[in-house]
């Protein structure tokens, strides 16, 4: 089994890169919440995504890797001969990378290969089971329409036990899970804002953009930034879900708070779930943060 040293380098430069990508976002993400809304904050992770996932990116003229080694001897990845504007190939990877024979590079590759295919491995897994689970799920969709006429049609509407929190799943064939007892409990207003909350997962992409985080996080499974990344990303991506319904679904924060407060006192056990879903809430705390952040949309689309 052998390694293209070009991979080795560019997943130790992805790693660097991104690492310092994450850090930057996380800092700037706070400020950009307040000020621009969860959307942007989590646009910001995109930055991170590609840095994480691109196999070739322009070097920052203050930052290069060739200047991180001559920082300190005890990273010993050299890039002497480091893309010459873009259109070359590494050429040189230290001897702790590719060491006489290869079989430094070779045991790197395997630890790297199995904890890379265990990562993917996990989460397609969890998409198997949710699949199993809508099968065994019970269709109330027409049930939920005659509750909701503005219930968008090709979306289908199931409720099962094995979930604890709504929950979106299907890129191609969408369907919004409840947990089972939810739809008799909810009110038309909360039932509402919980269907539009789904909705707006499904009109932004966020089951794709959920995926392309499995990705990097099974490329980098070494990297536990990419783990804190992954998690404060679909944070803001619920607080951005939850910008979109207001925007979209009338502007009613009171109406829309009191469906998120209606789903934190009906939350169950089991709130997050496998890749393959979007859960409405991962914890009764973060769905207490969410209530809180809408005061602060309130507050800016009043001074819009």
């Amino acid at each position: 089994m052998t390694l293209s040293p070009t991979f080795a380098a560019w997943l130790l430069d992805t790693t660097l890169y991104g690492s310092v990508a994450i850090v930057v976002v996380l800092a700037l993400g706070p400020l950009i919440r307040w000020t621009c809304g969860a959307g942007a904050a989590f646009l910001l992770w995109s930055v991170v995504l590609v840095r994480l996932l691109l196999p070739v990116f322009p070097d920052f003229p203050f930052f290069t890797l060739r200047q991180i080694q001559s920082a300190g001897p005890a990273l010993t990845y050299t890039a002497s001969a480091r893309v010459e504007e873009l259109g070359g190939d590494f050429q040189t990877v230290s001897p702790s990378i590719s060491a006489r024979n290869g079989r430094p590079l070779n045991l790197w590759i395997v630890i790297w290969s199995v904890g890379a295919g265990g990562t993917l491995a996990f989460s397609l897994v969890g998409a198997v089971q949710i699949g199993r689970i809508r099968r065994r799920a019970r269709d109330v969709t027409v049930h939920v329409s005659r509750r909701l006429p503005e219930l968008p049609q090709g979306i289908r509407v199931l409720t099962t036990s094995e979930i604890g929190s709504p929950a979106l799943c299907g890129i191609v064939r969408p369907v919004i899970l409840l947990p089972d007892g939810w739809l008799e409990r909810l009110s038309d207003g909360a039932l509402r804002g919980v269907v539009l909350h789904e909705t707006g997962h499904l009109r932004r992409g966020d089951l794709v953009w959920r995926w392309v985080f499995v990705v990097a996080r099974a490329i980098h499974w070494f990297n536990p930034l990419v783990w804190l990344a992954e998690r404060r990303a679909r944070t803001d991506q619920e607080m951005a879900c939850d910008e979109w319904v207001l925007t979209h679904g009338g502007g009613d924060v009171r109406a829309y708070g009191e469906a998120l407060l209606a789903a934190s006192q009906l939350l169950g056990t089991r709130q997050s779930g496998p890749a393959g879903l979007v859960a409405m809430a991962e914890s009764k705390a973060g769905l207490a943060r969410r209530i809180d952040s809408l005061a602060r949309f309130r507050t800016r689309s009043r001074a819009a």
